[in-house]
This record gives C-alpha cells, sequence and structure tokens, in this order.
C-alpha cells in the first residue's frame, strides 16, 4: 500500500507547464532546454520545440516532475509543475524580456542573473576595477546586491532561494577563477610579467575558494549551472563523505562518462564505455547517458551520411545530399563563437587551394539560434563558397555538442569523420589530399 500511495504521489507531482508569449530578435525554431545536471548528460532532442509563428508568437507546454531550470533564448527560466506563464523573450535583451501568470516573480529576478561564461560578476571584463585587490572587493559588493535582491523577493519557495544563495556562492568563485585572465587581457600586461598577475590573484582569491566552495556541497546545487562549471573548484574542497558526496560523485562518474562517449574514435572502445554505464547509481543519470550512448552509437565515422536540410542566404532550400559524389567539408561555427571565428579566414584560404576541384566542396554550416544574427554576418563580411544556416532539430544525428567543429563526408557519401581536422590544422589538407585520391 505504502508502494501504491508513493507512486500516486509522484504522478501527481507531473503536471503540464504551459508557456505562451513572443519571441523578440529570434525567428527561427529554438527550444525550451533542460538546464539540469541531468539535462547536461543528455543529448539534444526536441522534445520542447518552440516554433513561432512569422510574428515571433508561439505557445508550448510539456510535463514536469519536478521544479528545474530552462533556458529559452538567451533567458534563464525557472519552472514548477502546473505553471502557466505568458512571456516576451528578447534574445539580443534578456533583460528586456517580460514574465506575467506563475512563476513571474522567479523569472523577473533570473532576467539579470550575472552569465557563468562571461566571468559572472566580471561580465567579460567590463567590471574589473583598476587593481586585482580593487577587483576582488567589487565582486564582493556585487554578490551582495544580488543577496539583498533576492531577500526582497516575496513568496519564493525555500527551494529557489537555496538555490540561488548557491548560485551566488558559486558566481563568485567563478569570477576568482577568471579574474587574473581578464586582468591581463584588458591591461594588455606583456607575457613575461603575466605569472605575477596569476600569483596575486590566487593569493588574493585562495582564503575564499575554500569558503565559498564549502557552502556548495549540496546535491541539489547540481541544477545549477554555474555550480558545474566550477565542480572540480568545489570539489577539491570536500573532504568528509556522506550521502551528498556520494550523490555529487555519481554525477561526476556519469558525466566524465558522456565526455569519453562523446569523444570515443573506435567502435570497439566505445563498446567497452557501454558496461560502465550500469555503475551510475541514480537512474536518472544513468538512463540520460544510455541516451548519449545509444545516440553515440547509432551513427559512426564510416557510416552513410545522415540527409539534413539548411537554408542558405537567399532563404532556399539546400539538402546535404546535393553534394553527393563529392568531398564535402562542413564547418560547424555560430556567430557569437570566438573560436569559430579565428577558423573562418583559414577556411577561405582552403576554398582558394581548391577553388578549381570539382570533386570537393566547402560548407560554412551556421548553428546560431539567430538566423538574423548569421545574416547580418554575411552581409558584413560578404564571404565566398556555401554558406548555410540549420536549426537543431536537422542536425541531432550529428550530435552538436560543441563548436567550432568539423565533419567530412567522403564521395562515396559516408561519413570519414564526424570530429575532422579543423581549418587551421595544418594536416588537413593531406587528410583531404588523400579522400580525393580514394584513400
Amino acid at each position: 500500500m505504502l508502494i501504491c500511495v508513493a507512486l500516486h504521489c509522484k504522478a501527481q507531482q507531473t503536471k503540464d507547464v504551459f508557456i505562451s508569449g513572443k519571441l523578440v530578435n529570434l525567428n527561427n525554431r529554438t527550444n525550451v532546454i533542460d538546464l539540469s545536471e541531468t539535462g547536461a548528460l543528455r543529448p539534444p532532442n526536441n522534445d520542447r520545440e518552440i516554433a513561432p509563428d512569422s510574428a515571433g508568437n508561439f505557445s508550448v507546454h510539456f510535463k514536469l516532475q519536478e521544479a528545474n531550470y530552462f533556458r529559452i533564448g538567451r533567458n534563464v527560466v525557472y519552472l514548477s509543475p502546473g505553471d502557466r506563464m505568458k512571456v516576451i523573450i528578447d534574445y539580443n535583451r534578456p533583460e528586456k524580456s517580460t514574465f506575467s501568470g506563475s512563476a513571474s516573480v522567479a523569472n523577473c529576478y533570473l532576467e539579470t542573473i550575472p552569465f557563468s561564461h562571461a566571468g559572472s560578476y566580471l561580465e567579460g571584463g567590463i567590471n574589473l576595477k583598476g587593481t586585482l585587490r580593487e577587483s576582488v572587493d567589487f565582486v564582493f559588493f556585487l554578490a551582495q546586491e544580488r543577496r539583498n535582491k533576492l531577500s526582497a523577493l516575496q513568496n519564493m519557495t525555500p527551494e529557489f532561494v537555496d538555490l540561488e544563495i548557491g548560485r551566488i556562492d558559486a558566481d563568485i568563485i567563478n569570477s576568482f577563477k577568471l579574474l587574473a585572465g581578464y586582468f591581463i587581457q584588458k591591461n594588455r600586461i606583456p607575457k613575461e610579467n603575466q605569472s605575477k598577475v596569476f600569483k596575486e590573484s590566487y593569493s588574493l582569491t585562495r582564503p575564499y575558494l575554500h569558503q565559498y566552495s564549502s557552502n556548495l556541497h549540496k546535491a541539489s546545487l547540481l541544477k545549477i549551472e554555474v555550480v558545474r562549471d566550477n565542480f572540480y573548484t568545489i570539489m577539491d574542497s570536500i573532504t568528509n563523505t556522506d550521502a551528498n558526496t556520494a550523490r555529487i560523485k555519481d554525477w561526476q562518474y556519469a558525466y566524465e562518462l558522456v565526455y569519453y562517449i562523446d569523444e570515443c574514435k573506435d567502435k570497439a572502445e566505445l563498446l567497452k564505455l557501454k558496461v560502465k554505464i550500469d555503475s551510475i547509481k541514480n537512474s536518472g543519470y544513468r538512463n540520460a547517458v544510455k541516451e548519449s550512448y545509444d545516440l553515440k552509437a547509432g551513427f559512426w565515422d564510416g557510416d552513410t551520411a545522415k540527409d539534413f536540410q539548411a537554408h542558405d542566404f537567399n532563404n532556399q532550400v539546400v539538402s546535404l545530399s546535393d553534394f553527393k559524389g563529392k568531398v564535402i567539408y562542413i564547418e560547424l561555427w555560430a556567430t557569437w563563437c570566438s573560436p569559430c571565428l579565428q577558423e573562418i579566414p583559414f577556411l577561405d584560404n582552403l576554398r582558394k587551394k581548391y577553388r578549381n576541384n570539382p570533386d570537393i566542396t566547402f560548407i560554412s554550416l551556421c548553428v546560431n539560434q539567430n538566423i538574423t544574427d548569421w545574416g547580418n554576418n554575411l552581409q558584413k563580411r560578404m564571404p565566398e563558397g556555401v554558406q548555410l544556416f540549420a536549426d537543431g532539430r536537422q542536425m541531432l544525428p550529428y550530435k552538436i555538442y560543441a563548436i567550432p567543429r568539423a565533419i567530412i563526408i567522403d564521395k562515396d557519401f559516408k561519413v570519414s569523420t564526424m570530429n575532422g581536422p579543423l581549418p587551421s590544422n595544418p594536416g588537413l589538407q593531406s587528410y583531404l589530399d588523400g579522400l580525393l585520391k580514394g584513400k
């Protein structure tokens, strides 16, 4: 009877979430992306796809079992089972997005949370001061402002408050981790003096790293992306063993296993990784890793390429199969990806070298969320060659977890490599010449 009651309660918790509204400055399909620690283990999918009309209006609903963080455009949102919310999501200015309905207070607060990949409170170096000491003090000032803003919220669940307190501490750690690098970059400090900056930064921040890392010793905080971004720093401060430690280490094992699955380039080695999945204790983590494994195992180097469709600058549909019979070099990039942009001149040089060879084609495939940004980039650069834009639905089989990345397909329309040499790689030309000769 107790089991039946527990199952009934669990079923009662799973409810639909309804979101409707408008996307601004985002005129193509996107997804409500799961930002939880389980979502970080699972391959990309379209379970919560948003398909806006020509004016950007949309509605989406999906089942949710427990409160969780998601991303829509560039806004992080917090949703609970049964939430109904109307939104205006502005891709270019997430702080201008609006929320009404249930969860609106929490999501208005989340509009201005620091962006971890920009160094959290450092904001890509904008918030640096004249000295490292002043910069550290300013990080604490901004963190206290965030604490004050959080404490002023009313009717928030204890879980949400606890999570956001964790985010504030993790953002401090993240800021300190990137402090020296941003300081060197902003002040153009010569290479011979950079070690002094790193030493001073570490000396200033070291006393706080352990303090704030200790506050994050909770498995529930793995829901926060910036906590996971600083996972190893946090784990270094943990000396005790308890249920939290066991759960955190279980996630670590699962996360690292997904990494090895993704990077694996040999089918025999991949098969060895499969047996390790059963060692994951948490069923949610285990099932998510199985999904990543199954996707990887189902499509591999040497398999016939999966056809997909993309759009060119004139909004004409172009299929990958249109280039059958040629060696196809696909460079995946996005306008916001600095390493991708650094590869563009190298790809342009490759196009010129093979300009008179009809047996090879080079495709620049943008995987932005925002097709307008892509169009503006092309108008500014006026690049040559095949320039295409694809959304996530088309590219799921290719498991695009990170960019820049190159996919190379041979003349027989088989995948030569899912993770090929980038345009800047000196060995790429020899690799392509070999494929052109049928090797």
